[in-house]
């Protein structure tokens, strides 16, 4: 019998759906909820509350309900040295990070395999869920004109460059010139950036990392995102079919439609 499914949960709608689908499915869980960083709507799921850094205790709470897989689900903010609650486990396996602590790939590859030395397996959402990644083709009552091509090239591009840098999955571009990146502000940085410049029109570009370890990390756009793009005056969104993750893709989609904006899942293979 297979065992449980474990899930380390930070911010944003992605862990509390996933936990109330795994309710819905009758399927076994657990819920690992980085305390001060996922939601509260989180509390009713088995489980526990962890603080960043207590890798012992995550383990424990795994094993104890039986998990021999594990997702990580949502955002987390790189924390700072001294807002880590380590125990012996987490500082041992923190010596073993270093090397990637400035690197989002490296740093994420790193702290699975802390979990895989230990017997448990990190899985992706998608392998879990296929249908949580975004098909070929437009989503929304929009699509892409003319002018809006020659900018989702523009950000595809950019886009591309610093996900090669392991910085971001994603870019802006405006008038056919790529206007900003994405960076340790994520997505939601990167777009009240672009708000700032208080222009208007422009595409997002989210694309997985060329080197990205696909069961870490996914780009994800859902409402929230739809909103913060709103509010940067964005003409719509782009994201690789297949290597990002809709969430809530319903609300998402009404949304879209609601301000607006197109969101259109992009063919790898045009992306060669």
């Amino acid at each position: 019998m297979a065992g449980a499914l474990g899930m380390i949960a930070g911010s944003g709608d992605l862990p509390v759906d996933l936990a109330d689908r795994c309710a819905a499915e009758g399927r076994r869980y657990a819920v690992l909820r980085l305390k001060g960083i996922a939601g509260p709507e989180l509390a009713g799921h088995p489980g526990a509350d962890v603080p960043l850094g207590r890798l012992g205790l995550a383990l424990q709470v795994l094993q104890r309900n039986g998990c021999d897989r594990l997702l990580f689900v949502g955002k987390v903010v790189r924390p700072r040295w001294h807002d880590l609650s380590l125990d012996w486990t987490g500082f041992v396996g923190l010596m073993r990070v270093l090397t990637g602590w400035r690197h989002d790939d490296r740093l994420h590859r790193a702290i699975s395999g802390l979990f895989e030395r230990r017997g448990i397996k990190v899985v992706g959402p998608a392998e879990v869920w296929p249908d949580l990644l975004a098909p070929v083709g437009v989503l929304t009552a929009r699509a892409p004109a003319d002018v809006d091509w020659v900018d989702i090239k523009a950000a595809a591009a950019a886009a591309h460059e610093v996900g090669l840098t392991d910085r971001g999955q994603g870019a802006v571009a405006r008038n056919g010139v790529a206007l900003m990146r994405e960076d340790r502000d994520h997505t939601n940085g990167l777009l009240r950036r672009v708000a700032e410049t208080g222009g208007a029109g422009g595409v997002l570009v989210k694309l997985a990392k060329p080197q990205q370890d696909r069961r870490l990390d996914l780009p994800v756009i859902g409402p929230e995102t739809i909103a913060v793009a709103a509010q940067a005056k964005l003409s719509g969104i782009a994201i690789e079919a297949g290597g990002a993750i809709l969430a809530r893709r319903q609300a998402m989609i009404a949304a879209a439609d609601a301000a607006g904006l197109f969101v259109i899942g992009l063919d790898p293979a045009s992306l060669a």
